[in-house]
């Protein structure tokens, strides 16, 4: 009887872990139209996307050409105030880019709270030179 009651109590302590871990392991959905915008050669640009249903906040992400490696460069982004199911960037300075080189930039869909995952990246098409 003692073993029963251990091995059911170990099964249900199982079934339980395994629930919580795949609530988890939900992923928020990747930001849509995704675009570089007053890109200024050199000096400057703002990110712009769509506004995603869940999202506390967006991250702004840069990779390097040839590079795996993707880098936060900025977490402030609001809505737009002409369409509020956009979100815009503060303006992103280009000489503060780690290295010479083209970039990719992306944005990041990042949760309320830690009950979900950040979002892949979504890049835009325009990318970014630093001279």
């Amino acid at each position: 009887m003692k073993n029963k009651i251990l091995f059911f109590g170990s099964l249900c302590l199982i079934l339980a872990f395994a629930g919580c871990s795949d609530a988890q392991s939900s992923t928020l959905s990747s930001p849509k139209g995704v675009q570089v915008v007053d890109l200024v050669t050199a000096t400057s640009f703002k990110v712009r996307c769509d506004a995603t249903d869940g999202v506390a906040r967006y991250a702004i992400v840069a990779r390097q050409d040839g590079k795996r490696r993707v880098l936060t460069i900025s977490s402030n982004m609001s809505p737009t105030t002409s369409k509020r199911d956009q979100w815009e960037s503060s303006t992103i300075s280009i000489p503060n880019l780690p290295s010479k080189g083209t970039y990719e930039i992306g944005v990041i869909a990042l949760p309320y709270n830690n009950d979900m995952n950040p979002s892949s990246p979504t890049w835009a098409t325009t990318r970014v030179v630093k001279p």
